[in-house]
């Protein structure tokens, strides 16, 4: 990973761009080529599971609209300190 010094006055750069992978690594910011994953295999569980998630994900967006959900989303997420959509997609991969 190279550091990376940007200009006076210019926004710096973070996420990717292109090719390339912008990250803040405390005060500095580093740029790496973006990793390769086209020559991975998933094992059969790492594929179940992100079968299961998608399938969460969808349950937790088709109930957004229920009040008994999203107390329940709600509680969950002052409970745990996290987002609404992480609270309500950790509930709809209990159910299943």
């Amino acid at each position: 990973m190279a550091k990376v010094e940007f200009q006076p006055g210019t926004k710096p750069l973070r996420g990717k761009q292109g090719q390339w992978l912008f990250r803040k690594w405390g005060d500095e910011y580093r740029v790496s080529p973006l990793p390769d994953y086209s020559k991975r295999i998933a094992s059969e569980k790492q594929t179940a599971n992100r079968q299961k998630f998608r399938q969460a994900a969808a349950l937790a967006s088709a109930r957004q609209d229920d009040p008994v959900w999203q107390a329940a989303c709600q509680r969950l997420a002052r409970e745990r300190g996290c987002s609404m959509r992480s609270a309500a997609i950790s509930l709809a991969y209990r159910e299943l």
